[in-house]
């Protein structure tokens, strides 16, 4: 039951909404371990920058938090901050995160808006205009795609989502390809159950070769994982 449970709440990542949106298939209203990304960054920026450079104290370093970095302006150039979103948000929001991030990691799924809320439950217009408007408002973005066998790793998708990203505005996007992986298709059997995994498969090598190689026809440089 405990497989089950962790399983579905990390499914709805790929579903483009977050925990508290109705992401997970499960949502609960315990004390929740979310973030541990996020904590682990921020300590190792801490130990980095205080405690083995002593570039900064611990007490300037929790001053400018509290104040928003007002003022520290190279203290807040030193700590990278990196945002990663799938974009599915109000396009001011973004726009004011965009104030305060160095780097987005954008998911983009899928350019079918039929079949983005077939796979995800949401259409997916506000996530590429949302892009867009990042990309024009000079945001530095590193777009991620989570390609999955059988869903978006067609070669009409692939080349649907070269020519929107070569059409995007600054400086050229670097491409990160997350290939889907069934590791949890043993536990499901163990259990007794049955999901997607028909349907979902792991894309092959020679998928990701191609879409590499569709993404450099259009002078984009794509790389696996990331």
């Amino acid at each position: 039951m405990l497989i089950k449970l962790f399983y579905q709440l990390f499914k709805g990542i790929w579903r483009s909404l977050d925990y508290y949106d109705g992401g997970p298939r499960y949502n609960t209203s315990y004390i929740q371990c979310c973030g541990l990304g996020t904590v682990t960054d921020n300590l190792s920026a801490l130990k980095k920058h205080v405690f083995e450079d002593k570039t900064f104290s611990l007490d300037r370093v929790l001053n400018a938090l509290l104040k928003n970095f007002e003022g520290e302006e190279l203290l807040r150039q030193t700590i990278h901050r990196v945002v990663d979103t799938a974009g599915h948000v109000r396009t001011e929001l973004i726009l004011e995160i965009a104030k305060r991030t160095d780097l987005f990691l954008y998911d983009l799924k899928m350019m079918d808006p039929v079949l983005h809320q077939r796979w995800t439950n949401v259409r997916n217009e506000k996530i590429l205009h949302n892009l867009k408007t990042l990309a024009a408002a000079g945001a530095h973005i590193i777009i991620r795609i989570p390609l999955i066998g059988g869903v978006n790793d067609t070669d009409e998708n692939i080349t649907q989502t070269a020519k929107f990203i070569s059409g995007l505005a600054g400086g050229k996007k670097d491409v990160h390809l997350l290939p889907y992986h069934n590791i949890a298709q043993n536990k499901y059997i163990k259990l007794g159950k049955s999901d997607d995994f028909e349907t979902l498969r792991e894309p092959g090598k020679e998928s990701l070769a191609r879409a590499i190689a569709k993404f450099a026809e259009y002078g984009i440089t794509a790389s696996i994982g990331g």
